[in-house]
């Protein structure tokens, strides 16, 4: 069921940060959803990846990285390897955890190389290759130390596709020419852009924000029940899903709402 979908917003855009300038949170989950896009990850994992660099990125991690500094990408902007380094250890440590299995260290490294040299080659299998790969090894467990082997998020995944799963039975025409569930873990993994806004709402009320927006997007009713959200969602009112929609559209993807 999930499958794979790219929201226009990742489709093209600007570099994680210029030579001079530190990323901001939201560029560093940017480019870890368009690593997970390029790794063709389950949504899951990179959200799971983007949670834990957001609480990574709460810690004091300057004294638990600079030993490894040497094993990063070749390249002299200190917080773009600084950050693309731990963002790839939170990657491993995610793909671990979901048992993403296809996906290997070497994947890893090579889609976040390829994001930010876009015009050089792939890395080639030589010593600095191994050097990033032992140093990414290695930062995995000082990842996993500093956030004491907590790696649990909570999924808003279960209860968007429980709802899915309800909402095909009645429209299953419309959900296969509009791709509806893949566009929903689509809009799902973007949220992520702000992991405080994900945390700050049940998974139940935010997979009915996000299913919300996709079929208001594709301007579908969803048939014999104004009030779908209710029968799926019993404590969400229209007033709240209203203002939940219009948080996605603001924060998520930035677009200016009245």
């Amino acid at each position: 069921m999930e499958k794979e979908g790219m929201s226009k917003s990742h489709r093209k855009s600007e570099p994680v940060a210029g030579p001079s300038k530190k990323p901001t949170r939201r560029e560093i989950y940017e480019f870890m959803i368009r690593t997970g896009v390029r790794l063709e990850a389950r949504n899951r994992t990179t959200c799971s990846a983007i949670t834990t660099m957001h609480r990574l990125l709460d810690t004091d991690l300057a004294s638990h990285i600079c030993h490894y500094v040497n094993f990063l990408f070749r390249i002299s902007f200190l917080f773009i390897i600084l950050f693309s380094t731990l963002a790839g250890a939170a990657f491993l440590v995610a793909i671990k955890h979901e048992e993403d299995n296809l996906i290997g260290i070497r994947d890893v490294i090579n889609a976040m190389h390829r994001i930010l040299h876009e015009d050089e080659e792939p890395l080639k299998i030589d010593s600095q290759l191994w050097d990033i790969r032992k140093g990414l090894a290695k930062l995995e467990f000082v990842v996993l130390r500093q956030l004491g082997f907590d790696i649990h998020f909570d999924d808003p995944f279960k209860p968007l596709s429980l709802y899915l799963d309800q909402l095909r039975s009645w429209m299953p025409d419309e959900f296969e020419e509009y791709k509806v569930v893949d566009n929903c873990f689509a809009v799902m993994r973007d949220c992520f852009v702000d992991p405080e806004f994900v945390e700050s709402h049940s998974t139940a009320s935010l997979a009915i924000s996000v299913i919300s927006v996709v079929l208001k997007g594709f301007s579908l009713e969803v048939p014999h029940s104004r009030a779908w959200f209710e029968v799926l969602h019993k404590t969400m009112s229209e007033s709240k899903l209203r203002r939940l929609e219009k948080d996605i559209l603001s924060i998520v993807y930035q677009i200016d709402v009245e």
